[in-house]
């Protein structure tokens, strides 16, 4: 069954790969979609699996019975489109906000397989996925836009988006459109704005429509930030435009517009980043007591997304989450830990708790033998709950422990009322650091790797974007320098090859978005 499965999904993507015939789809021959037309079970085929990242050839998935919500083999791709039109209206109200929040999430005005395959997941759609993308790119005679979805609605947006262009972009057109100067947008303002300008709405719900792709949050007001998304540097109306479209298929400037917005996203998210810690350092004294006491509130040092914006939002932060969450979620996991978001106070925390557990067996037991043997650690043999400061220095100074004792404390004082107790630490004692957090930099290692690339690759600058870079985000975290490691097989002291990289312990490295020349200089004083 596997290896029937191979030779079906090698038979589909041969096909795929071959050029335009008079019998091929794009002569106007249509495929069968899916085996739901035949009334067979989807998740029969071989390729029925959503999963993106599963192996081709994979052995099929059992059956559930369930059904999906989308008939997702209908023999005309129209009753497909059809049901998905339906669909997204119950979800979001309008194509539009569903097509912002669901299928075109990064702005670029089209669904790329891997979020055509998110979407599919969202949707509950069951079947072939690799064909059906593959059926619905063909009738939109390259990619899926939201032309394919609902012409209406693409025509609506891209009016608007030529509007936004003519006045000389988003910043521009919003103030025009806000009037009181208050900095948001209500539906009579935006109302009334768009048509002051000259734009044309066929009906009282295109009105609503558009409005509603606006308000993303969905909170009756459209903000600057909110209508950014139609930013014409990254969303050019030519994305949507046929007939302005290079010969390569390309609209004009359009790679140059992705790079200005990727550096855009880039600066927000670092900008965004050193605001929050700003603030929390401001409101709690230290990283170390917000983490405890604002956004790890169940204790297991990690942070998800929504744990996340729900703290921001209860402190009432006024910077962008997304870009902040985008800063701080270096490996992209979907969670942040406290390596991530500060070095230096997780370095702090992990070394008391490999030096506490080379005297006691943990962080909780030695701050016990403090509190209750405290002439050991050269204190009056008086026992006590709590120990505060200078006591605490004392004692950690006769035990061996030469790091800064002070910011330590102010770290384990989570309700900063000046003493800690054994309660204070034991949230140590569950916690796993990131491995590199304790490596001793490496150099004669780091020459190690350098030469394990330059073996591999004509020179760095191809090592960073082919092997270390392949996400293109210009920045590499501890996750990715690992999988690149045992990619080229290197087992040399791999935390400390990553700790003579991240020279400044920022748990990540980056290399400037630059120019060649440029770029190969700041990857000289990378490597």
């Amino acid at each position: 069954a596997c290896m029937g499965g191979v030779r079906q999904t090698l038979e589909v993507t041969q096909q795929w790969l071959q050029p335009p015939t008079a019998e091929s789809p794009s002569a106007g021959v249509t495929l069968p979609l899916l085996s739901y037309a035949e009334g067979q079970s989807l998740s029969a085929s071989p390729c029925s699996s959503l999963d993106p990242t599963r192996l081709v050839g994979s052995p099929p998935e059992r059956s559930s019975g369930a059904q999906s919500r989308i008939p997702s083999g209908a023999a005309d791709p129209h009753a497909f489109l059809a049901d998905l039109r339906q669909q997204m209206i119950e979800r979001h109200g309008s194509i539009l906000s569903a097509w912002r929040n669901d299928m075109d999430v990064n702005g670029d005005g089209e669904v790329s397989f891997s979020e055509f395959c998110q979407i599919c997941v969202l949707y509950k759609i069951k079947g072939n996925v690799v064909q059906l993308c593959k059926q619905l790119e063909t009738l939109a005679g390259g990619s899926i836009t939201l032309q394919v979805i609902h012409a209406d609605s693409a025509e609506l947006l891209a009016r608007f988006k030529e509007l936004v262009y003519s006045v000389g972009g988003v910043q521009k057109a919003f103030e025009q459109l806000d009037r009181d100067g208050n900095l948001s947008l209500t539906f009579d303002e935006f109302s009334a704005g768009s048509e002051a300008l000259g734009f044309h709405f066929h009906s009282e719900q295109e009105k609503k429509d558009l409005f509603r792709l606006l308000d993303k949050n969905d909170k009756g007001a459209v903000t600057r930030k909110e209508m950014a998304w139609l930013d014409p540097e990254s969303s050019h109306p030519a994305c949507l435009s046929p007939g302005l479209r290079s010969p390569n298929g390309m609209p004009p400037q359009l790679g140059m517009d992705r790079k200005k917005a990727k550096v855009r996203r880039k600066r927000a998210a670092a900008e965004s980043r050193a605001l929050f810690k700003k603030t929390l350092r401001k409101r709690y004294g230290n990283i170390v007591r917000a983490w405890r006491r604002l956004l790890d509130e169940d204790g297991n040092m990690v942070v998800t997304k929504r744990e996340f914006f729900r703290a921001c939002k209860s402190i009432k932060f006024d910077g962008d989450l997304k870009d902040l969450w985008r800063g701080l979620d270096v490996d992209q996991n979907g969670a942040c830990t406290i390596e991530e978001l500060d070095c230096k106070s997780a370095w702090t925390l992990a070394s008391f708790q490999q030096f506490a557990r080379k005297i006691a067996d943990t962080s909780r037991g030695f701050m016990r033998a403090m509190l209750r043997a405290p002439e050991t650690f050269g204190l009056s043999a008086v026992p006590r709950p709590h120990l505060g400061l200078e006591e605490f220095t004392v004692g950690m100074r006769a035990a061996g422990y030469r790091h800064d004792t002070k910011y330590l404390f102010r770290c384990l004082d989570r309700n900063a009322i000046g003493h800690i107790s054994d309660e204070d630490v034991a949230f140590l004692d569950s916690w796993h650091p990131a491995v590199w957090i304790l490596a001793e930099p490496d150099p004669e290692g780091k020459e190690k790797f350098k030469q394990f690339l330059l073996a591999r690759f004509p020179n760095y600058i191809q090592a960073w974007r082919r092997l270390l870079d392949r996400d293109e985000s210009n920045k590499l975290c501890w996750r990715e320098f690992r999988e690149a490691c045992e990619w080229i097989r290197f087992t040399h002291n791999v935390p400390g090859v990553w700790r003579a990289l991240d020279s400044k312990h920022q748990g990540f490295v980056i290399l400037a978005d630059q120019p060649p020349a440029i770029a190969k200089a700041q990857t000289a004083s990378v490597f």
